[in-house]
């Protein structure tokens, strides 16, 4: 075992029990050393005295700790109140600009508001970019140019594929001529 212990020491072979003992007991006090530089260090950061003791600093920490998961809390808490609010003006937005109805953003147990929260951006592409009044009927009867002839079905087909009114008629006259 001495051999063992002069060979992980590097102590030569004339070193005997003593040698090893004190250069474990070195070893052991600076390894106690560099624990307490460290323990200042820490306490230095918690803004502690250099005198403090191992059971402050450790005190220090847990405040600290304690602290950062009330800040996380309450971050959080603040994240969720803002998706709220961009959800709920995302939601005004579709409303106010006719992109759907009351109705349809409560269907399916709220789902489209959900949506509005959990992926705004999703909402932004399948809601908002949607035809003013595509939901309400009354609107569309009202964008009907009687002059050209076409029925209300016709239109709102021309609305589906997004094709002028002049367009369609200009096909189906095409169509009924044999063209």
């Amino acid at each position: 075992m001495i051999e063992r212990l002069r060979t992980i020491f590097g102590l030569g072979e004339e070193a005997g029990e003593p040698e090893i003992t004190a250069m474990a007991m070195e070893l052991m006090r600076r390894r106690q050393e560099e624990n307490w530089e460290a323990l200042r260090e820490i306490g230095a950061a918690l803004g502690l005295a250099a005198e403090a003791t191992a059971a402050e600093v450790i005190q220090g920490v847990q405040a600290v700790h304690q602290e950062a998961a009330a800040l996380r809390q309450e971050l959080a808490r603040l994240i969720e109140e803002r998706r709220e609010e961009q959800a709920a003006a995302l939601v005004q937005e579709a409303l106010a600009r006719g992109k759907t109805t009351p109705a349809e953003l409560d269907q399916a147990e709220g789902r489209l508001r959900r949506l509005a929260k959990e992926d705004p951006e999703f909402f932004r592409v399948l809601i908002l970019s949607r035809r003013e009044n595509w939901a309400v009927p009354g609107p569309l009867a009202a964008r009907q140019e009687p002059e050209l002839g076409l029925t209300a079905a016709e239109m709102r087909l021309c609305e589906i594929l997004g094709v002028s009114p002049e367009a369609y008629k200009q096909n189906r006259q095409h169509l009924e001529q044999g063209e």
